[in-house]
């Protein structure tokens, strides 16, 4: 069974980052996030969904969900790393997107949860 995917966030990174994944033919189910901060993100730019990750796990169990994290820049790191740690505790998938264009060296290793837009000329 092909998994779930979601975006973790719901900032302009993660608009846009749905943008390019609906492009390029992925099936992304909404934007999730922790289910206590669902109800202070309402307004969202496009017609997908805000969900309360913990009602997807419920539904679904981690072993079904994959999430692609976009957060923002305002304190990234030390969010980032609690979402990680978040989504590794509860067994879910985190994704990494590599725009087809994005110029990326050989001798580069990306590792999990990146998130790597077009090159730009």
């Amino acid at each position: 069974m092909k998994k779930r995917e979601y975006i973790f966030g719901t900032n302009a990174l993660a608009h846009i980052l749905m943008y390019f994944l609906q492009e390029y033919g992925h099936d992304v189910q909404g934007f999730v996030l922790n289910k206590k901060y669902v109800a202070d993100n309402k307004v969202t730019a496009c017609a997908n969904p805000i969900l309360g990750i913990e009602d997807e796990i419920e539904q679904y169990g981690s072993s079904n969900i994959a999430v692609y994290v976009a957060t923002g820049y305002a304190n990234m790191n030390n969010d980032r790393r609690a979402i990680f740690s978040w989504l590794e505790e509860n067994k879910i998938d985190i994704l990494s997107y590599i725009h087809p264009t994005a110029c990326v060296a050989s001798n580069v290793t990306i590792g999990k949860g990146n998130v790597l837009f077009w090159k730009i000329l």
